[in-house]
């Protein structure tokens, strides 16, 4: 995987769990919460989204908010308190970890990477999740690839649409309507209609719900 492609991966992934924690039971809650005592005690401006912005940079309950969640302080959080809907966002970078580069009398300045070490250093005083995060993405890029590297998910966010809409329909309802070409065959196999695509659709919807539902549940 090149470096573009990982960078992508893991906004993907970054992206699915945001997703996750919007719809999460604990989650929504202590950020409206600690939101609603922010405005209680700071009423200089009519302005909501001011307050928001505050609220990731001074608010100490916020911070340990964000340290508990693993999550950055430039994340979307209007789409919970105002049902915002814009996703055009970029994770930040704590930059809490760095690779040291080095040189000597023989070699130019490169990347201190030699017999699959590297020597890094690290802001001990930034969250060990976001520590440990940025040294899973750098051994992502410069660490050496097993023989059988294990296939990583897709972090396909039509998966909580999917999931929304289970809230109202059954899975084979979600499948009939988003592939009407099958709206008279069945996905049962002792039904006269039975159908492999059927199957294999409803099978598709069903997988995405619960990978979905996993997400969401995971969240603590």
């Amino acid at each position: 995987m090149s470096k573009t492609e990982e960078k992508s991966f893991n906004l993907k992934e970054k992206k699915y769990r945001w997703e996750a924690l919007k719809r999460s039971e604990t989650f929504p809650k202590e950020l409206t919460n600690i939101y609603n005592k922010f405005l209680q005690s700071n009423k200089c401006t009519n302005n909501p989204k001011v307050f928001a912005f505050f609220l990731t940079l001074y608010n100490p309950e916020m911070i340990n908010l964000l340290q508990h969640y693993d999550i950055d302080p430039n994340y979307p959080f209007t789409e919970i308190l105002f049902n915002d809907n814009d996703n055009n966002w970029e994770p930040r970078r704590h930059n809490c970890v760095q690779l040291i580069r080095q040189e000597s009398d023989n070699f130019p300045v490169k990347l201190a990477i030699k017999d699959n070490r590297m020597i890094i250093k690290i802001d001990t005083g930034k969250p060990i999740k976001q520590i440990l995060c940025e040294i899973g993405e750098l051994l992502n890029v410069y660490g050496k690839v097993p023989l059988k590297e294990t296939k990583k998910p897709s972090y396909d966010l039509e998966d909580f649409v999917l999931y929304d809409m289970s809230k109202e329909l059954s899975s084979w309802e979600i499948t009939k309507k988003l592939n009407p070409e099958i709206k008279d065959k069945s996905y049962k196999y002792d039904k006269k209609n039975s159908d492999p695509l059927a199957r294999q659709l409803h099978k598709r919807i069903c997988d995405a719900i619960k990978r979905a539902k996993t997400a969401i549940s995971g969240i603590q």
